[in-house]
């Protein structure tokens, strides 16, 4: 006998513990016999895998697992995705970009819900500033992409760096120093003591022992210095990203 008409018998349902009297006996918008023969949930607890949403919204709303917390493992919850991100949680990568979610948010700073398509190329200058009442008597900054090079006293062209995220790229961030001696690139955004805070400028590919630790595609020798005997010979090497300081020539 089925009291509640809900498709779960009621030897069944007293077995389980729900309400032979209530085809919901959770209420969480699944019948006690969907739950109990098609999604295989708790009949008695709405929120089966304990991630904020309710397996009947998991099921019928987001098309998410309600057995897993992160049901596309891309790093974000379900109940993170759904109400603060406005992500698939049932899709690791919710704009096909190849991107997935978590990256998009955590790492590049990019919109989850924007195709970015592959990344372009911007031109990287190092912008000089002649400054007659400094004891080093210039600065250098480098300029990347739209950037206007118009207040430099003079401006190279270095290279060519991505302007946009994708797979195998990390993001490079612009420091600027506080006392205005120039700029320090790094990996993670995190400032120094004297730094304002870190601008991404540009992504870079990531080689060496960790993530981030050496990104190539840049211009550096030793440190940026300003030179006219060595300016057009610079190569393309690799350099520690937290260390590289845009200093002027002493």
């Amino acid at each position: 006998m089925d009291f509640d008409s809900d498709g779960l018998v009621n030897y069944d349902e007293i077995y389980n513990g729900t309400d032979i009297y209530n085809a919901d006996t959770d209420g969480d918008g699944l019948t006690d016999g969907e739950e109990y023969h098609t999604y295989r949930t708790s009949g008695t607890r709405a929120d089966s895998d304990y991630d904020g949403l309710s397996d009947g919204d998991e099921v019928l709303v987001y098309g998410s697992s309600p057995h897993s917390s992160d049901s596309d493992g891309d790093g974000l919850r379900d109940l993170d995705e759904a109400l603060t991100h406005g992500t698939d949680p049932a899709d690791a990568d919710s704009d096909g970009d190849t991107l997935n979610d978590f990256d998009e948010l955590m790492v590049y700073d990019s919109d989850p819900l924007t195709f970015d398509g592959a990344p372009s190329l911007a031109d990287v200058n190092l912008c000089v500033v002649v400054d007659s009442g400094s004891s080093a008597g210039w600065y250098g900054y480098v300029m990347v992409g739209s950037e206007s090079t118009s207040g430099c006293d003079s401006a190279w062209l270095l290279a060519e760096v991505w302007d946009g995220p994708a797979s195998g790229l990390v993001p490079v961030y612009r420091h600027t120093r506080t006392d205005t001696d120039g700029d320090r690139l790094s990996t993670d955004g995190v400032p120094g003591s004297d730094e304002s805070d870190g601008e991404l400028v540009f992504y870079a590919e990531a080689v060496g022992a960790g993530v981030g630790d050496t990104i190539y595609g840049y211009q550096y020798v030793d440190q940026w210095t300003y030179s006219t005997a060595n300016v057009s010979g610079w190569a393309a090497q690799g350099f520690s990203a937290q260390e590289v300081l845009f200093e002027s020539a002493n």
